[in-house]
């Protein structure tokens, strides 16, 4: 005959431990996925040996190299510009003051 004890509560936590378990499964796995999906992709051409066309350091170099020629260029235009400007001031300086005097 089975004894039942009155005021004493027997409870089941067979469902809570699984869904807690769940649970935290389920997060490990999310954060796995996260931090899959955030890495940088590796090709895995760096361990590969180079092919024989390869471009030579040179041939990198050289749109770099006229590019900078190209900047050269510009920036002596633009200083030659300057100085044409620097140049007229006085005159535009003068004609500022007279412009002034007429019409105060």
């Amino acid at each position: 005959m089975a004894v039942v004890r009155r005021g004493s509560s027997e409870f089941n936590f067979d469902g809570l431990t699984d869904s807690v378990t769940n649970l935290v499964g389920g997060l490990i796995l999310l954060v796995v996925m996260v931090i899959g999906a955030t890495q940088p992709k590796q090709s895995g051409v760096d361990h590969l040996p180079a092919p024989d066309n390869v471009v030579g350091e040179e041939q990198k170099m050289d749109p770099l190299l006229d590019q900078i020629s190209a900047l050269k260029t510009d920036t002596e235009g633009v200083e030659q510009e300057i100085l044409c400007i620097e140049a007229r001031l006085p005159e535009i300086q003068k004609e500022l003051d007279e412009l002034k005097e007429k019409h105060p």
